[in-house]
């Protein structure tokens, strides 16, 4: 069965991750910008929860590069969905397709919801992981995740800082096209080599659950 429907929303926002100056910080990784097909761009990693819940790296494995021109990265790394296997026959990240409004915008499907079959009462989301290059405060800013279709249930959003064991924001959407939330937060000092994970999960199930995202990375000038 399709799970998606074309969406008629668009999502604006910015993931900010700033060093030890936060004042006239530059860009210096885009989301939107640097989702490409083949292989990821410098410091990210594309991810889904196969081997147990989300909050533990240990359970995440990588989304693989596929030659699909809207389908970049999903669970099986073979061209189009459904991909092989549950619970992430659906799962993606990269751009929406040509049939939909504002074809080429970022963003993906997760996996299975918790209450679907062959989950294990397993949340399955697609994650978009970062890991940082330099030392500093860090923060969220001006973001946002849209429902891209028409999600029975509202899309699950999830956003982990390196090592902690709880998540920084935990919050949904609401059921239907065009529902939004936005997620910015303080993540305090974190340190070179930390990874900022933000996961969007199906909630209960991932029928029609679509969606656009989009943010960025910003570094005092000088910085990485």
């Amino acid at each position: 069965m399709k799970r998606w429907m074309a969406g008629l929303a668009a999502a604006v926002g910015a993931f900010a991750l700033g060093g030890a100056t936060v004042s006239q910080a530059a860009v210096v990784a885009w989301f939107q910008a640097d989702m490409r097909p083949g292989s990821p761009a410098l410091g990210w990693e594309y991810l889904w929860n196969k081997n147990g819940p989300i909050g533990n790296p240990a359970n995440y494995s990588p989304l693989l590069p596929t030659t699909n021109s809207s389908y970049y990265y999903d669970a099986d790394g073979v061209d189009g969905l459904p991909g092989a296997g549950e619970p992430a026959a659906y799962v993606y990240l990269g751009v929406l397709d040509p049939s939909r409004p504002f074809p080429g915008a970022p963003g993906g499907v997760p996996g299975h919801g918790y209450l679907q079959p062959g989950t294990d009462g397993i949340e399955r989301f697609a994650i978009a992981a970062y890991t940082l290059a330099s030392t500093g405060l860090t923060s969220i800013v001006a973001s946002q995740l849209l429902n891209a279709d028409e999600s029975r249930d509202g899309l699950h959003l999830l956003v982990y800082a390196g090592n902690d064991a709880l998540p920084q924001i935990d919050t949904y959407t609401a059921p239907g096209q065009g529902n939004y939330v936005t997620f910015d937060t303080a993540l305090g000092w974190r340190t070179a080599g930390d990874t900022i994970y933000v996961a969007v999960g199906a909630n209960g199930d991932d029928f029609f659950d679509t969606f656009r995202l989009s943010y960025s990375r910003s570094a005092p000038p000088g910085g990485s």
